[in-house]
């Protein structure tokens, strides 16, 4: 979104200047983040394997219906793993800047993967988001202003990859400037990558599209159209289907769920939730079940649960007492 010019407006406001929350994208009309949060508490539903979640800038562990907390806290979000479940590709985010750091399972640094923080000054830090580890565990796909015009005031993100181990980073997107950019992307096993895509409609007005490019020099194709506001799309581990948030109204969202053949998505939608809020979609690692972030049921305070959905199946909240950040998706290894 645009910026007032000079640096006091840039020390201000930058330090979320993308679409205002853009993991929500429609966060606008949404409860503000929590300052404080309670400790997730231990769930009656116990779900198999084991989930990294963020809550307040710390990571927990939820295996066997029991939150513990890994790591140290501060400020860490968007918690992604590695392929074999023993690396989490994490982002910690400074005053006006983020990194993405590996971590081990536990939750301690092991490296960190980006240098975001400028000596030559505010305006020239960048932000780093949404990493996901392609299926071979060798890439990063992340989402970045980095390659702005630093006296520009706006935070438009791209989608980015580089090598897990280490290498120069390769630009995927070009966003549409004000709008936000690219987030979210999802890597596919082929090479390819879906991501959110923000822009506006013909009134001014914030729309999201979810777009596929099989490689960085590859035209768009749109998979959802920009007046279905769809967004956080998620592949399941065959590629066989994908999930994604869509704004059915000014107050409801559905977490809908198409057949994808790798090219596009084939059929119509499986509505797998639908209420007021929706965010950050996760798949069980066998593919028959979401977990997602929501506000809980009759929780005036907008707080986000963790709910559960199987494909054909009732939704249930598994929290009553938590504040899940809702800009990161869940991550869930078998």
């Amino acid at each position: 979104m645009s910026r007032l010019g000079g640096l006091v407006a840039l020390l201000l406001m930058v330090v979320f200047g993308f679409a205002v929350y853009v993991t929500l994208g429609h966060t606008k009309r949404a409860v503000a983040s929590r300052v404080t949060v309670k400790p997730p508490r231990t769930i009656p539903f116990t779900l198999p394997g084991t989930i990294i979640m963020a809550s307040a800038g710390q990571l927990y562990q939820l295996q066997g219906g029991t939150f513990k907390a890994i790591g140290s806290g501060g400020a860490w979000s968007s918690p992604a793993l590695t392929p074999d479940g023993q690396h989490i590709v994490a982002v910690k985010r400074g005053f006006n800047y983020s990194n993405l750091y590996l971590l081990g399972a536990d939750g301690t640094v092991q490296r960190q993967l980006t240098n975001n923080q400028s000596r030559a000054g505010v305006a020239f830090n960048l932000w780093a988001f949404y990493p996901r580890v392609s299926a071979d565990g060798k890439t990063i796909f992340f989402s970045s202003d980095k390659g702005k015009d630093p006296y520009v005031y706006t935070v438009d993100l791209s989608v980015w990859s580089m090598p897990l181990g280490g290498g120069a980073a390769q630009k995927w997107s070009q966003p549409s400037p004000g709008t936000g950019g690219d987030v979210e992307p999802a890597p596919l096993a082929n090479g390819g990558v879906i991501y959110s895509k923000f822009g506006l409609d013909p009134a001014g007005l914030n729309v999201s599209s979810t777009v596929l490019k099989s490689h960085p020099y590859s035209p768009e194709v749109a998979l959802t159209q920009p007046e279905q506001h769809c967004q956080q799309p998620v592949v399941n581990a065959d590629g066989t289907r994908i999930a994604a948030v869509c704004q059915v109204s000014a107050r409801v969202d559905a977490l809908e769920v198409w057949q994808f053949d790798g090219q596009q998505l084939v059929g119509g939608p499986l509505v797998v939730f639908q209420s007021g809020l929706a965010a950050a979609p996760a798949w069980s690692p066998d593919g028959t079940g979401l977990i997602f972030l929501a506000p809980g049921a009759n929780d005036a305070a907008g707080n986000f649960q963790l709910w559960y959905s199987p494909l054909y199946g009732k939704p249930k909240q598994l929290t009553t007492s938590s504040d899940f950040d809702a800009q990161s998706a869940p991550a869930w290894k078998p």
